[in-house]
């Protein structure tokens, strides 16, 4: 039994280290300029997730990387994507529905995790609802708002959720 228990804790600590390289890697993605370079990095850095996942799929932090990390490759235009991968030898692939899925496989796991969470399930529906607002984005974004702040940027979230809602409201 004891066995079992290192094996699972060692599946963690990795799961771990895979995540905190995928957060360094987006931090430096920021800091380049050089478009190859970042799509290089992005590549790297959904590959670390994945593996996060791989080995500790309760981390509702990861499923919650890797909707963003789909959500802003989604954002990006296919056409661009597809140049890019002219220059990088690889096309990156995501959707705003794969992006959802993540963001609720996260909330699954754990509801009260991360705000920002509940903020990008209503941005994603957003945007996969043409802009249109339903009861749901609703619930998702009156969510967020109450929740308590983890980081100095979840309350500038916060304020635009708010925003939001009194528009759609």
């Amino acid at each position: 039994l004891a066995f079992i228990n290192e094996t699972a804790t060692l599946k963690v600590d990795q799961s771990s280290c895979h995540k905190f390289v995928a957060i360094c890697l987006g931090q430096k993605a920021q800091l380049i300029s050089n478009p190859k370079e970042q799509l290089t990095l992005a590549n790297d850095i959904s590959k670390h997730i994945t593996r996060g996942i791989e080995l500790n799929p309760n981390d509702p932090m990861l499923w919650y990387m890797r909707g963003q990390w789909k959500y802003s490759i989604s954002d990006i235009p296919y056409s661009v994507r597809y140049a890019a991968s002219w220059i990088t030898g690889t096309i990156l692939e995501a959707t705003f529905e794969d992006a959802l899925n993540d963001f609720k496989q996260a909330n699954i796991i754990d509801g009260a995790f991360y705000c920002d969470n509940q903020f990008m399930m209503a941005r994603t529906m957003l945007k996969l609802n043409g802009n249109e607002c339903t009861d749901e984005i609703l619930d998702l974004l009156n969510k967020g708002i109450s929740m308590n702040v983890a980081n100095p940027s979840t309350i500038i979230l916060q304020e635009k959720a708010k925003k939001l809602v009194s528009k759609f409201s």
